[in-house]
Order: C-alpha cells, then structure tokens, then sequence
C-alpha cells in the first residue's frame, strides 16, 4: 500500500510537470508568431500609421483617430470589429472567428444575425481582457489591430474556431465614444 502511494505520487508529479513543460510551449509559440508578425509589420508590409506596445497589448494603428476623443473606462464606445486567432501573416479569412462587418462575415461563411456596430460599455469586464485593454487604448476613428497572447485571451479555454492557447487579434473601427 505505501509503495502504492509512493508510486501515484511519483505519476502525478510527472504529469503536473510535463503539463506545464506543454504549457511554456504553447506560451512560446504564441511569442514567436506575434513576433513574426510584428516583425513584417516593422519591415513595412503593412501600412501603419503608428505602433505601440502597452501592458504585452499590441497595438497597430492603421489609421489615426482623433486624439482630443480617448476611449476611457466607463465611455460607451460603438465599434466594427474582425476577431481572428493570430498567424504570422496576421489576420486570414480562415481564422475569423467573430465579426459585425456583414461583408467580412458572408465572405467566409459566417452566420451571424447582427450586423450592427457594436456598442458596450469599456471597462467594466465584458470583453476578454485583451480586447478591453486594447479599446481603452483607441481614440474615436482610430482604425487598429489589437494583437494578445492566450494569457488575455482564451487560454487554455479551446472552442470549435480557436484552439487552446492561441494568440489573438482584433481589427477594430471606432465610430463612437459617449463619455459617461
């Protein structure tokens, strides 16, 4: 019976190892696609207007908005937006996940009934993290990509169209911020 125990806590002790040895691998692949991408970005395959890197939020600005008018916890922001899971070429049709831009959605087969732009209150936790932390960095008429691991993501969490561990980004189109 002792060795019994012995031995299941030796498996269980390897198991728990091995698992996080797996998790520090997903964790890199994800930092190395991002990388990839940010780099092809850097070389000018992309048309920027601006890049920043805030709290390992990556933001592309493609196009400026207007800095008088900041995205600030508690505003009601209304927004278009592509949600796709990251490779390095960035943002590909077969990795959209989510959008409210009908064209993007009927393109790639996507059956959603709202095609609204999307208005919500930032701040308050109803986006994953990633993407809330990105919005509070966007200015009305901003056009930018958000880009964040799993770790502000889904994590661990896998669903039919985004894989365990997958690094994400969003294309997001302010068109409104309401003060509150």
């Amino acid at each position: 019976m002792k060795y019994l125990k012995l031995i299941s806590l030796s498996i269980f002790i390897i198991i728990t190892a091995c698992s996080k040895d797996k998790e520090a691998d997903y964790i890199a692949n994800q930092e190395k696609i991002i990388d990839q991408y940010w780099s092809s970005i850097r070389a000018g395959n992309i048309n920027i207007a601006d890049t920043t890197i805030v709290d390992d939020i990556f933001r592309v600005v493609l196009q400026k908005g207007d800095e008088n008018i900041k995205v600030s916890s508690g505003d009601i922001v209304s927004f278009y937006y592509v949600g796709a899971v990251l490779t390095s070429r960035g943002i590909e049709a077969s990795n959209i996940f989510d959008t409210n831009i009908a064209t993007v959605a009927q393109e790639i087969g996507l059956t959603i009934e709202d095609f609204t732009v999307r208005e919500d209150v930032v701040g308050n936790g109803r986006f994953i993290a990633g993407l809330e932390k990105g919005l509070l960095q966007m200015y009305k008429g901003e056009i930018s990509q958000i880009i964040f691991t799993s770790k502000y993501g889904y994590g661990d969490k896998a669903s039919s169209v985004i894989p365990r561990y997958s690094p994400i980004i969003f294309q997001i189109e302010i068109k409104d911020v309401k003060k509150q």
